[in-house]
């Protein structure tokens, strides 16, 4: 500011706005992808079991049945990179 302004004093809004920008002391819940993948791969193996018995009675042609099995297998390799990223780095103790 330069000499001779008047100095500004914040609003009610502005201070409002300013408490509203301070982060929320809540943990992430999952850090590692573990649980997100694992969920997302039993949902798709699920549905490709369900679309596997009902799949051509519901719609016949169409490319479900490809879709969950390709969702299934790209959980199951997240899960797994998941899985080997978290072991990775861990600490691990020395053994005697």
């Amino acid at each position: 500011m330069t000499a001779g302004q008047p100095q500004h004093s914040p609003s009610k809004t502005e201070q409002r706005i300013e408490r509203m920008k301070l982060a929320a002391p809540i943990d992430p819940v999952d850090d590692d992808g573990v649980r997100v993948f694992g969920l997302g791969t039993l949902v798709f193996a699920t549905a490709t079991l369900i679309v596997a018995i009902f799949g051509q009675e519901w719609l016949p042609g169409s490319p479900l049945f490809e879709i969950c099995a390709a969702g299934t297998l790209i959980g199951l390799a997240g899960f797994w990179w998941c899985r080997h990223r978290r072991q990775r780095a861990t600490p691990r103790s020395p053994q005697n």
